[in-house]
């Protein structure tokens, strides 16, 4: 059976005026919260698969 998993980026910057919306990366909670998810995502078998995902900074970085 195939799977779909949905996952929305991590905690970004979003307060940050001085960027558009598109180049807002992660900020340090965000950073932090990489590593959970991958080991989530390895048990998960959700690495087994394509990965879509949006070109913004944040969602790349995830």
């Amino acid at each position: 059976m195939k799977r779909l998993f949905l996952i929305r980026h991590a905690k970004s910057s979003w307060n940050d005026d001085s960027l558009c919306d598109q180049e807002r990366p992660l900020n340090d909670r965000g950073q932090s919260q990489l590593a959970p998810l991958a080991r989530a995502m390895k048990c998960l078998g959700a690495l087994s698969g394509a990965i879509y995902a949006s070109p913004a900074v944040r969602a790349q970085q995830t």
